[in-house]
């Protein structure tokens, strides 16, 4: 076992949700439409479910499940998003992308530190893994210096989609 095993938390994998950050109108019932993916690996811990990486970053917290629509075939299709979790509002918010990780990592417990480790080498934009890496000390910054380039454009571009208006979005 790894030192930083250690002092890691060890974590039930099935209570760890991978969610999208998008912006929620609830006049219309839906998510924005967007270009950006943003990431975040929310934790369900004694009825509670919180953003695993940055607990600070607080939004309401939805999900999406099958929505019987049917077809003149008689095909169903269709979703719509349920509130699951925080003050329901419009505004930022998650919607939960993989509800329980097991099959997405294979696993029944992973420490927490693979968690960020996962963050830290993926492809897809997560915002917690810029904070991390200024936390995480030179070393670190230098091994991942491009990723930190392409996050901080791409934090910025994240906070100015979820500060914009709202005249002309399509939502689903």
């Amino acid at each position: 076992m790894e030192d930083s095993k250690l002092y890691s938390k060890l974590l039930s994998v099935k209570n760890l949700k991978l969610a999208k950050i998008k912006y929620f109108d609830m006049e219309r019932n839906g998510a924005e439409v967007t270009n950006i993916d943003a990431y975040v690996f929310l934790y369900e811990e004694d009825g509670e479910i919180y953003n695993l990486l940055d607990k600070a970053r607080v939004y309401p917290i939805y999900n999406r499940v099958p929505y019987t629509n049917t077809t003149l075939d008689g095909e169903s299709y269709g979703t719509k998003i349920v509130h699951v979790a925080g003050e329901e509002r419009s505004g930022p918010c998650y919607i939960i992308d993989v509800d329980g990780c097991s099959d997405y990592f294979g696993r029944v417990n992973m420490f927490e530190d693979e968690i960020k480790e996962y963050v830290l080498r993926s492809d897809k934009f997560f915002p917690d893994r810029y904070q991390m890496l200024l936390l995480a000390g030179p070393k670190a910054r230098r091994k991942y210096a491009a990723k930190m380039v392409e996050d901080q454009a791409k934090i910025k571009e994240l906070d100015d989609y979820l500060e914009a208006p709202r005249e002309n979005s399509f939502y689903r």
